[in-house]
């Protein structure tokens, strides 16, 4: 994936590229100078308009599926810079990060740390919120967003719904 290899706006707020999935989703720290939706905007923009790269490398050009997950994914990030759209775009990338291993092989890569920001999202977080998304449609992308992130943010390391099956914490402590 070539996106954000050499993001400009990594290197204005030297930033560094393993947290890039942290901020695409959270955004700055709270004490930060208020973040410009513009600047997320085109952050989001630059990793969406990879997927359909991906996509083509990996189930090819041929088909129609392919092809209409290209078109939808090109419709989403040429989204307009506004706050509904930075929560559509949020909630496409979730969305892709849970359905494509290629794209959470690449943001696994430059997560760091002994916790996986990817990781747990992936593992722990979006399967337990995506079959409610899916449920109802995928109309309610703001609440997709918050509700992965306060999952994986402020209740770290919990058990979600009935996974993992086995656990070697007890219950309850």
């Amino acid at each position: 994936m070539e996106a954000g290899q050499s993001s400009s706006s990594s290197q204005e707020t030297g930033s560094d590229e393993r947290d890039i999935l942290k901020r695409m989703l959270i955004g700055p720290p709270i004490n930060a100078p208020r973040p410009c939706i513009e600047e997320t905007n085109a952050l989001l923009t630059e990793y969406l308009n990879a997927i359909p790269h991906v996509l083509r490398q990996t189930y090819g050009e041929d088909t129609e599926a392919t092809r209409e997950a290209i078109n939808d994914c090109t419709s989403i990030a040429n989204m307009e810079s506004s706050a509904e759209g930075v929560i559509c775009k949020r909630a496409a990338l979730l969305f892709a990060l849970r359905r494509e291993p290629e794209l959470k092989e690449y943001f696994r890569k430059l997560d760091s740390g002994s916790t996986s920001f990817t990781t747990d999202l992936t593992d722990r977080v979006l399967p337990f919120v995506d079959p409610e998304f899916m449920r109802h449609s995928c109309q309610a992308p703001e609440a997709y967003v918050v509700t992965t992130l306060i999952l994986s943010q402020l209740f770290e390391g919990e058990r979600l719904g009935n996974w993992p099956l086995t656990t070697t914490d007890p219950l309850g402590c």
